[in-house]
């Protein structure tokens, strides 16, 4: 049995968001820090935030954008972010949330889920076969603003 749970982030929880952000950036959990993003930006009809939630603390989350097309065509899922502290890998966890992100994919009739990961990442790489993701040969590009 499973000691957590997957949930997504709401008005009411964002704060345990804010708490995970900061200290993942900085190691420690300083929430004046972070209490400057709005949480309007984080969360929307077109993008989520799903959290590992143990222990009424969020310990992982994967970020999610819903990418429409502007015909009758399907969208694409896009998982922009994944993320487990190195504390609580290899304990299902990323699998849970790949699998909780594909589920939404699926209840809004979406086609494909899309997700880039760097090249040099083996582990990574591996890890999303696993979960059946296929690589392609697509060129990723990147313009700094």
């Amino acid at each position: 049995m499973k000691d957590y749970e997957i949930i997504e982030v709401n008005e009411d929880s964002k704060e345990k968001l804010f708490r995970l952000l900061e200290w993942r950036k900085t190691g420690k959990e300083n929430i004046d820090l972070i209490k400057k993003n709005e949480y309007g930006t984080l969360c929307s009809d077109y993008f989520k935030v799903l959290v590992v939630e143990k222990d009424d603390q969020f310990i992982a989350y994967i970020t999610i954008t819903i990418i429409p097309k502007p015909d009758e065509r399907l969208g694409t899922l896009y998982v922009d972010e994944l993320w487990v502290p190195q504390k609580y890998r290899r304990r299902g966890l990323a699998k849970a949330l790949i699998e909780k992100a594909s589920e939404y994919a699926k209840d809004m009739g979406l086609w494909r889920v899309r997700l880039i990961v760097g090249y040099e990442n083996t582990n990574a790489r591996e890890f999303y076969k696993s979960v059946g993701f296929v690589e392609s040969s697509a060129m990723f590009c990147e313009k700094n603003l």
